[in-house]
């Protein structure tokens, strides 16, 4: 039964499609036909169904369907606009019989896309004056008729239009050839067209008329873009004639158009006599007044024709302006000089001269305008030498000094006193040839229009020195004037100067230049002496750029430069510097930066611009000669005691200030510790340059090795002397004299505001007396109770006496210090001491210590 049932299957689809084509229609593909016009607004047929400009329709393929135009001509409603078709395209490929409107189509995938092409037409009108425009067949096509039979349109008797399209315009004219009146045609959108219009002698063109649009006086050609509608405007004219005298013929200029004039005895040009012409067209008659409008013919002699007047004569259109000029000068047939004088305009009128603007009057009477002219002569002038510059008539930019002037025209002429020529020479002027004056004026004689003119302008060459400067633009001193280099002075031969060069000149803060010398001398001041010649002299400079140095941290660096550098750190331009750096005490070169790099401390650089130099350095730790000394100052012999303070004075000891006033005070501060020997000294504080500590009472007289240390750093060492007895006396700190730190019975400071007064008991401090009796526990601070007397005497010396004092010995509830009390005496303070102080010093076995000031009050 399955295989009964697959035979069965191809003749069933036989049957299918012959005896139900409806049925195999339907089950056909369905294929999207688009169909438009080239141009919106055409008509076209599907099926017997209008459509316009584009259509979309889903057809089974291989169906066939009627596509036609029906109108093959197709116009707007306005009967300016209209389309005419032109064949048959599918996908860009022209079909077969494609100019047959009616197309049969078969639905293809291959031809989805028919196009109807038509072409686009726009009508124009052409309007002559008030010419009425007949426009009863512009809806019409024009193969459904024929104007044989019309009746033809005679000419407008004023102008006419010329144009190659007017051969088929409508309706009919008598004269075909041109536009003789209004008419109207059909032209392809995008056609230029040209159009002239011309008038008939007696009347003028006015201009074209365009809707919405001023009239024009020049059209000349218009684009089928749209309908159009202009008018040609003509008008009744003047007629004026252009004469010369005293001799006619000659040409005058109207509208700057060069015209020739009628000569005397001649006739109209053979081109007025038109072939087939009997006469020349007929001038406007000339009617007695008032003037009015003659009779004018009712058709042109000649329509479509252009009729030339006579030289000279034109019709112009009243109240129209023209410009009247004439050549300057011209030569007539014998070859004589004619110079244009003036216009003579008639009606009593004043003279006038070149470019007269006149306004055409409105009668009708004939106009005649005289262009007077003058014999001329040839007037030339010439400068010795050659191509020098003159001023004529007020001009010196001639193309040339040969002119042609009128007998008794006057003009001016003038040489300047002084002038360049084309290789930058000056020249100065000498004299005329007829001995004149530099500046003269001239009236052509008569005599002149055979002979001619002739002036010779007479130069001398000056000398000439150019002075420069390398670089440029440098200003010098020519005797006690500026001129900033190039500059170029021009004198006479035997002329001399002075000149001075300026020594020196920045640029900038770190580029200046220096004087050199002149090509010929190292003088910075010279003079120079001019010959006829041309000579140049240069100033020479040379360049300098600073070399700056720098240091990080700014106190760290010490340079040394080979060569040596000059005054603010200039060296010569080209210049090969050696450097090399190296630290301050308390500072390690770490790199190179700016102009040089690396590791380094040497280097070198060619100063070919300014440059600067950076030394970085890391801060270290350091002790100078002398580092050790008293706490209180400076003492005669530098010297320090055991069990006194001192002051350890260097770089960078420690990171920061800090105090350690504690009791006891503490050994090590912000990391820093001090070391003699093995002994580790008390602190009472310490910073970044200075460290004052307790040295220990045990440490033996005698040369000895003090060591700073603090973490991350090298420690460093400084040697020191230890004597017995090494007294010194504190001062008051921020003073700018060395007043005593003393103090009033009652423990107020002693100072210049609160002076000590003679009978007044007194404390003085200082450190470094000696040992004390019993001695005391190093970095404790002393008992008031009991007191601590020293164990060594000691001397108190008031302005050098010796002076009794109370008591000495260790300054209680204080490390290291020690305190001398005693009762001021009668005193006189030294004169030589500024105000009222006295000098104060101890003496302890025979060391001083340092001299202290004690303000004392006056006298009472």
């Amino acid at each position: 039964m399955p295989k009964l049932h697959r035979l069965a299957l191809p003749a069933l689809a036989v049957f299918t499609a012959l005896c139900c084509p409806l049925l195999a229609q339907n089950l056909a593909p369905s294929v999207g036909v688009q169909i438009v016009t080239s141009l919106p607004g055409g008509s076209f047929w599907v099926d017997g169904t209008e459509y316009r400009t584009s259509a979309q329709f889903s057809w089974p393929e291989g169906s066939k369907h009627t596509i036609e135009i029906r109108k093959p001509l197709q116009i707007n409603e306005f009967c300016d606009t209209r389309w005419r078709f032109q064949g048959w395209t599918a996908g860009g490929d022209t079909l077969n019989e494609s100019t047959s409107p009616v197309l049969v189509y078969t639905a293809h995938a291959d031809q989805r896309l028919l196009t109807a092409n038509f072409s686009l037409q726009y009508r124009l009108d052409i309007l002559i004056n008030d010419d009425p425009l007949i426009l009863d067949r512009a809806c019409a096509d024009e193969a459904d008729f024929s104007d044989e039979n019309d009746v033809r349109l005679p000419p407008n008797p004023m102008g006419f239009v010329s144009s190659p399209v007017a051969t088929g315009f409508r309706p009919p004219r008598q004269f075909s050839e041109c536009l003789s009146t209004s008419g109207w045609g059909w032209i392809t959108a995008g056609t230029s067209v040209d159009l002239n219009a011309f008038a008939y002698p007696g009347f003028g063109f006015t201009g074209w008329e365009l809707p919405g649009s001023p009239t024009s006086g020049f059209l000349g050609q218009i684009v089928a873009d749209r309908p159009w509608r202009i008018r040609a405007r003509f008008n009744e004219a003047r007629r004026v004639t252009l004469v010369t005298a005293p001799l006619a013929g000659l040409n005058v200029v109207l509208d700057r158009e060069i015209i020739r004039t009628r000569p005397n005895g001649g006739d109209c040009l053979l081109t007025n006599n038109l072939p087939g012409s009997q006469v020349p067209y007929p001038t406007p008659a000339n009617p007695a007044p008032p003037f009015s409008n003659p009779s004018l013919p009712q058709t042109p002699y000649s329509a479509c024709r252009l009729i030339p007047l006579c030289n000279g004569e034109f019709d112009l259109l009243p109240g129209s302006s023209h410009i009247l000029a004439a050549p300057t000068s011209q030569q007539d047939s014998l070859g004589n000089i004619w110079v244009f004088d003036h216009w003579d305009l008639g009606a009593g009128g004043d003279p006038s001269g070149q470019n007269t603007v006149v306004t055409i009057p409105q009668d009708y009477r004939p106009h005649t305008f005289t262009a007077h002219f003058v014999p001329g002569a040839r007037v030339s002038f010439v400068t010795a030498p050659e191509n020098l510059k003159l001023r004529i008539d007020g001009r010196e930019n001639w193309p040339g000094y040969n002119f042609e002037w009128g007998v008794g025209h006057t003009h001016k002429f003038a040489a300047p006193a002084e002038q360049t020529d084309s290789r930058g020479r000056r020249w100065r002027f000498v004299g005329w040839s007829n001995d004149g004056p530099a500046e003269q004026e001239l009236t052509i004689p008569a005599e002149a229009a055979t002979q001619g003119l002739r002036y010779i302008a007479r130069y001398e060459l000056l000398g000439q020195l150019t002075l420069r400067s390398d670089p440029a633009q440098l200003t010098l001193n020519v005797n006690g004037e500026e001129c900033t280099t190039p500059c170029v002075i021009d004198r006479p031969a035997g002329t001399e100067i002075a000149i001075s060069a300026v020594a020196e000149r920045s640029f900038s803060d770190d580029t200046r230049i220096e004087f050199s010398g002149w090509n010929d001398t190292p003088s910075l001041e010279r003079t120079y002496s001019f010959t006829q010649d041309a000579h140049t002299l240069t100033a020479r400079y040379q360049h300098l750029h600073r070399l700056t140095l720098l240091s990080d941290p700014e106190d760290g660096a010490k340079y040394t430069l080979t060569p040596a550098a000059g005054p603010g750190g200039f060296f010569t331009a080209g210049v090969r510097v050696g450097v090399s750096v190296e630290g301050n005490p308390g500072f390690k070169f770490r790199r190179w930066d700016g102009a040089l790099s690396g590791t380094l401390p040497t280097g070198s650089i060619t100063m070919n611009r300014p440059a600067t130099i950076a030394a970085r350095f890391d801060r270290v730790p350091a002790l100078p000669e002398g580092a050790v000394q008293n706490a209180a100052g400076e003492t005669p012999d530098p010297v320090v005691a055991p069990g006194s303070l001192i002051a350890v004075r260097g770089r960078h000891l420690a990171p920061e200030f800090e105090s350690g006033y504690t009791n006891p005070l503490k050994q090590t501060l912000l990391g820093v510790t001090v070391h003699v020997g093995e002994r580790l000294l008390p602190l009472l504080h310490v910073g970044p340059e200075e460290i004052v500590a307790q040295l220990p009472s045990t440490v033996p007289p005698g040369e000895h090795k003090l060591t700073v240390r603090q973490m991350d750093q090298p420690p460093v060492t400084a040697d020191f002397e230890v004597a017995t007895h090494a007294p010194g006396l504190f001062t008051q700190p921020e003073q700018e004299l060395p007043y005593a730190e003393i103090y009033h019975a009652d423990g107020k400071p002693v100072t210049v505001e609160h002076p000590a007064k003679p009978g007044e008991t007194l404390l003085l401090t200082g450190t470094g007396f000696g040992r004390t009796t019993p001695n005391w526990l190093d970095g404790f601070a002393t008992p008031e109770d009991p007191p601590l007397p020293l164990a060594s005497p000691v001397e108190l010396l008031v302005e050098g006496e010796i002076h009794p004092h109370l008591w000495v010995g260790a300054q209680p509830n204080r490390v290291g210090r020690n305190l001398l009390r005693f009762v001021l005496g009668p005193v006189i303070p030294d004169p030589e001491s500024e105000g009222h102080n006295v000098r104060l010093q101890v003496r302890v076995q025979g060391r001083p210590s340092n001299t202290v000031l004690l303000p004392v009050a006056p006298p009472e």
